[in-house]
This record gives C-alpha cells, structure tokens and sequence, in this order.
C-alpha cells in the first residue's frame, strides 16, 4: 500500500510540471543616461506624455529626439532652471483641473452682500405693509 501511495504522488508531482508553461524571463528595454536625463526632466515638468515616447520607440537617438520636442514645446530644455521646471508643471495641472470644468456654468458678477445694500428690518416691513392694507380697505368701503 505505501508503494502505491508513493507511486501516485510521484506521478502527480510530474502532472503539474507538465501542467504549468516555462515562464520567461521578460526583457525590459534598459535605460541609458541620455534617455534617462530627458525622462527625469519631463517629469520634473509634470509632463506624461514621454512615457508614450518610450512606448513606441526603441531608438535611443530618436526617444531623445522626442522628449527633447516635448520640453521644447513648453520653452524648456533639459538645463533649464528648476523655478522654470516649477513654472510650467504649476501650468500644466492647471490646465488639467481647467480641462473639466464646464466654463459656461460660472455665474458671472460675483455674490450679494448685505453689508453693500443694508440690512432689512422685517418688523416695520410688516407695520408698513399692514398700513396699506388698512388703507385698501378704507378704499373698497368708499
């Protein structure tokens, strides 16, 4: 009986090698310091289009190409100051917050403030109404 035992987990051991694919190592496109210069300077902008950029292409010479049209398009390069990289990333989430913003839903002339206009005193709002109220119906009778 113990023979048998063995004998089945041997072949069960076998099935879920056979059973399971190889799994290949997954070759990720290095990095090199030119790329990873203008990939860093994009960010620093705030700008995620480069990520496209190392998507579709796998020329060093052309993703350094693009991303540097990416930063140029916003008056950047990649020596630009810090305060400038602030500048335009500041820019950049503003137009993204902007983006979904209907504009057209915005009440123009601001709001109404009491202190402009006064304040109202309902009791002799009500007294005054009641005036003309006895006055209608002195009116009506004659």
């Amino acid at each position: 009986d113990e023979d048998e035992d063995e004998d089945e987990d041997d072949d069960a051991e076998e099935e879920d090698k056979v059973r399971r694919p190889v799994k290949k190592a997954k070759t990720t496109p290095t990095i090199s310091g030119d790329v990873a210069k203008y990939r860093d300077a994009c960010k620093r902008a705030g700008i995620t289009a480069f990520q496209g950029v190392l998507m579709r292409t796998t020329d060093e010479k052309a993703r350094v190409d693009a991303m540097s049209a990416l930063l140029s398009e916003r008056g950047l390069s990649i020596r630009s100051a810090p305060s400038e990289f602030e500048r335009v990333r500041a820019k950049l989430e503003l137009e993204k917050d902007m983006d979904g913003i209907d504009t057209s839903n915005i009440v123009k002339g601001g709001r109404r403030r009491t202190a402009v206009y006064g304040t109202t005193n309902y009791a002799q709002l009500e007294a005054s109404s009641e005036d003309e109220d006895k006055d209608e119906d002195e009116d009506e009778d004659n």
